[in-house]
């Protein structure tokens, strides 16, 4: 059995790909930093190995990697903070992003180690989303290993989970700031990237399920009711086939707003149905808070749905079930 260096796999995977050195290094090392590790004169980061590998579309845990102590430990420590962010936790992702920062100055000229930490530290600031003024700082952090942005469709640049994870925010941040249509527009080209770059990866549909609740939430408000449903439709069928439906019961919520908006007399039944499941969904997937949001919008603004779901004696007797009282219902 051949054992290849980390070098050797880049260069074999670069060329089966078609990309150039330049292509791929832009903005994580220099063509003749990539070559020399390519031609086992240097040995990469983990950092860099991980980002050249994404910006190909692979996954780099499908190769089995020796990695120092010290890289080790920032690479754990990254996933510390974004699993305190996941859940919320902003102070205690802000006490690691402390320690991750003292640890990062042991390996300089990593971009991609500082990238990560100035976006940690925007989304932390705005605790959990970027802040309407934040377009520039993206931009900037963004550019940081990626200096053709904004100079080139999405589809002509090379890049990695972190770096589509910016473009992503910097959409977001678009359409808060009122330009919807570009913000679609944005979305709609990181979802044409992952199919076209990313193989079929656990990234690729990490990533794919945010992009698409995202692009169909401003298609709706822009009234592009039809273009939503269709992609909401066939989300819930990709999500659900690749076991990933914890996003599932927002599609169905955002198909039974959108009806609405439509005709909610004309779909009245389909939009009964799309939101039980989006309830019984949440239920499911123990996100007791966001049922609690769903009751409470159906019965500050949807009363006769609320009423035709049962929703009072629904959740609480599912609720029950869990042994978890969470809020109190109302009359």
């Amino acid at each position: 059995m051949a054992i290849y260096s980390m070098g050797e796999v880049i260069r074999r995977l670069r060329k089966e790909k078609g990309y150039t050195q330049e292509e791929l290094s832009e903005g994580i090392c220099t063509p003749g930093g990539l070559s020399r590790i390519e031609n086992g004169l240097r040995e990469p980061s983990h950092a860099k190995f991980v980002a050249l590998m994404q910006r190909m579309g692979q996954y780099e845990d499908s190769y089995d990697l020796f990695v120092g102590e010290e890289y080790y430990e920032i690479s754990e420590l990254q996933k510390e903070i974004s699993n305190k962010i996941m859940h919320h936790d902003f102070d205690g992702a802000n006490k690691i992003l402390i320690i991750y920062e003292e640890r990062i100055k042991a390996v300089p000229n990593e971009n991609v180690y500082v990238q990560f930490l100035k976006l940690q530290k925007l989304v932390i600031a705005g605790r959990g989303r970027v802040g309407d003024n934040d377009l520039q700082k993206l931009e900037d952090i963004l550019r940081m290993t990626v200096p053709g942005y904004g100079k080139k469709r999405l589809r002509e640049l090379l890049l990695n989970y972190q770096e589509l994870i910016i473009v992503n925010n910097i959409a977001i941040t678009y359409a808060e700031n009122g330009e919807r249509p570009k913000a679609i527009r944005i979305f709609q080209e990181l979802i044409e990237f992952l199919e076209e770059k990313f193989m079929d990866c656990r990234e690729r549909n990490y990533l794919y399920a945010p992009l698409v609740l995202n692009l169909v939430k401003y298609l709706g408000l822009e009234k592009r009711f039809k273009e939503a449903l269709i992609l909401a439709d066939q989300a819930i069928q990709r999500l659900t086939e690749y076991g990933k439906t914890l996003y599932v019961p927002e599609l169905h919520f955002d198909i039974a707003w959108i009806l609405i908006q439509m005709d909610k007399k004309k779909y009245i039944d389909i939009i009964t149905e799309e939101m039980t499941l989006s309830i019984y969904g949440r239920i499911c997937n123990r996100q007791f808070d966001s049922v609690k949001f769903v009751i409470e919008y159906l019965i500050e603004n949807e009363k006769d749905i609320a009423n035709r779901i049962n929703a009072y004696h629904y959740v609480e007797v599912l609720c029950r079930q869990e042994n978890r009282r969470y809020y109190s219902l109302g009359d």
